[in-house]
């Protein structure tokens, strides 16, 4: 990558949670979501965006009632066609390194038309 190039990040969260959860409490809004990704921030008509979906809060599966298990998550991720599935928790520091270590690795991965890599990037979370 280019020592110039860029890699945007587009954190999406519920309004006035400081985007620590993810979108919305059902998974099924995502879908939609997706095409709007494509549809807004696909810069040239052969760019690829990579996308890369994490999920937040591990530390509460234990406490919640409403468990969504990873399994369940990933299944929708890969229904998404998103290059990657990961997990972390801010409040343990489980998997945060892991976590930033794949957004990297996917944010690389923007492409152009031609196959190359892009001038500059966009990943969205």
């Amino acid at each position: 990558m280019d020592e110039n190039a860029t890699v945007t990040l587009l954190i999406l969260g519920e309004p006035g949670c400081g985007k620590t959860t993810f979108l919305s409490k059902s998974l099924d809004a995502l879908k939609g979501w997706r095409n709007d990704v494509t549809r807004y921030f696909q810069r040239g008509a052969g760019e690829r965006i990579p996308v890369m979906m994490l999920g937040l809060k591990r530390d509460l599966r234990v406490e919640n009632d409403e468990i969504i298990y990873p399994q369940e998550a990933y299944r929708i991720a890969q229904e998404l066609h998103c290059d990657r599935y990961a997990e972390c928790s801010a409040v343990t520091g489980e998997l945060i390194k892991e976590a930033f270590e794949d957004i990297a690795k996917v944010a690389a991965l923007t492409t152009t038309e031609k196959g190359a890599q892009a001038q500059g990037g966009c990943t969205i979370m």
